[in-house]
């Protein structure tokens, strides 16, 4: 009954909006959503290669000694957490 009435009534770029607003607008949303997510796996990716690009600028600095790759890592970690907390802290303040 409704779907008879809009058809008879309503002009087609009226119709068009309608169907655009009830099937388009939803898949923006979730595509808005998707992307968000995906930003933030991209941001953990980055955060993983800028440890280990620190952690192996590290191993170079002590003079590429054999063992103990993870004190390396360890001591990259901190140091990038550290500076994501004074990153966040010059903003926040």
């Amino acid at each position: 009954m409704v779907i008879g009435y809009i058809n008879s009534t309503w002009s087609m770029p009226r119709r068009l909006a309608l169907i655009s607003a009830i099937f388009l607008v939803p898949s923006l949303i979730q595509l808005s959503i998707y992307a968000s997510n995906k930003m933030g796996d991209i941001n953990i990716v980055e955060g993983e290669i800028a440890g280990a690009n620190l952690a192996r600028a590290v191993w170079e600095a002590r003079g590429s000694p054999q063992g103990l790759p993870e004190e390396d890592w360890f001591r990259a970690e901190r140091a990038l957490k550290g500076q994501r907390e004074s990153n966040t802290a010059c903003f926040a303040g």
